[in-house]
């Protein structure tokens, strides 16, 4: 979810293990400020089985929503220590006289609404999913089904007019139209290791475009390689011979940061938005497990794209890879084939400044927001163990899960 505008309430954050603010672009062997339990409200689930996969918060409401694979529930400043159950009716196909009276259903996709609504939300079974609005007396509105296409409610995904995009690691991107079942668009079969970190929409010109942040293993099989790739919104594939129902416009190139300490790995995906741009915190683990936090803008990524050379000495001399059309079915064979191939810029995306190092410490989350005329870094040590309240002192804007 991207960065929201400034919301004049004590919003809740999501904290981590061993949680620490920091707020410079300057080298680090500690954090600048630590996070400790004083002043802060710890909101416990009753079904200490219960596996806490997704959390959402919508800037209208002041709510997080925390999603689990078969349950819903929601936090709210002026509730009592204790997350509220929502009541979505997941499993209204389920038979009554099913001999497994049990909800078969799961939680397979959620998200902030659009258009008003509270919530997007997917519930799959046997494969197939079926994505609801959410609207503000919890009921489901403006269903559509997805057959032999499972959203996963850890991997990436944006809700975009019609158009829904999700990740899964080890295949690639995926776009339905949740109006047209025809209109679908999945990626060529990837190498294994494979992990999506995060999903962004372009800005200004490029705002026709969506790009995906994505490690890499290399061929190796010990070091990986931090990706980012770019695509057409209005991609429809290619023709009934080549890349039928696939992306024709998908372009790669991957991400430096570090210089003497180089870091690869990368490990989660943080935005900021500005007035007219998008700033990417990559935060990033090398060989000998050190961290590194490098910063990115989508404007350069995007100029990258279009400027960039390819890796490859095939290019097409009459369309160049990656250019957005019309429709993308009456591309000429020699243009989809180099695009079979995954084309690669030999340009390589760099940071906007030095980066910023951790020694010693293996963080695992980033998250990033403005305080003020400040940024500030939220940067984890663990795993995800519980939903706290966040006192005044240390207050965020928006949470982005």
């Amino acid at each position: 979810m991207s960065a929201r505008a400034e919301m004049d309430w004590t919003s809740f954050c999501a904290l981590f293990i061993c949680v620490s603010y920091v707020s410079s672009t300057k080298l680090h062997e500690a954090a600048r400020v630590k996070v400790t339990n004083e002043g802060i409200t710890r909101f416990s689930f009753k079904d200490n089985n219960i596996s806490l996969v997704k959390l959402v918060s919508t800037s209208g409401n002041k709510t997080i929503w925390v999603g689990g694979h078969k349950v819903l529930y929601s936090i709210s400043p002026t509730q009592a220590p204790e997350p509220c159950q929502v009541e979505v009716d997941l499993c209204q196909d389920e038979s009554k006289d099913s001999d497994n009276p049990h909800c078969l259903n799961r939680i397979s996709l959620l998200r902030e609404g659009v258009d008003g609504n509270l919530l997007f939300i997917c519930r799959s079974r046997d494969g197939n999913a079926r994505c609801c609005n959410v609207i503000s007396n919890y009921s489901l509105n403006d269903c559509f089904t997805s057959e032999h296409y499972e959203p996963d409610i850890n991997e990436p995904s944006l809700l975009i007019g019609n158009m829904l995009y999700f990740t899964k690691s080890e295949k690639g991107l995926y776009r339905i139209n949740k109006e047209d079942r025809n209109d679908i668009i999945w990626s060529q079969t990837f190498p294994e290791g494979l992990t999506y970190l995060k999903l962004i929409v372009g800005k200004g010109l490029h705002k026709d475009k969506v790009y995906s942040f994505f490690a890499e293993k290399h061929r190796d099989g010990e070091h990986w390689i931090p990706r980012v790739s770019q695509s057409c919104m209005n991609d429809r594939g290619g023709s009934k011979s080549l890349l039928q129902s696939s992306w024709t416009s998908m372009i790669f190139t991957s991400l430096s940061c570090g210089r003497g300490y180089e870091f690869t790995q990368m490990i989660d995906v943080a935005t900021l938005d500005t007035d007219d741009d998008t700033k990417i915190y990559v935060l990033f683990r090398n060989y000998w497990n050190m961290s590194a936090v490098c910063v990115y803008n989508m404007s350069e990524i995007s100029k990258l794209f279009s400027s960039s050379e390819f890796n490859s000495t095939d290019v097409p001399k009459n369309h160049r890879p990656g250019t957005c059309v019309e429709d993308s079915t009456r591309l000429p064979s020699d243009v989809l084939g180099f695009m079979k191939n995954r084309p690669e810029m030999k340009d390589w995306v760099k940071p906007e400044n030095i980066s910023l190092l951790f020694r010693h410490r293996h963080y695992t989350h980033i998250q990033v927001d403005r305080v003020g005329d400040q940024t500030v870094m939220l940067l984890s040590l663990g795993y995800l163990e519980s939903v706290l309240q966040v006192p005044q002192v240390h207050r965020f804007n928006s949470f982005v899960a």
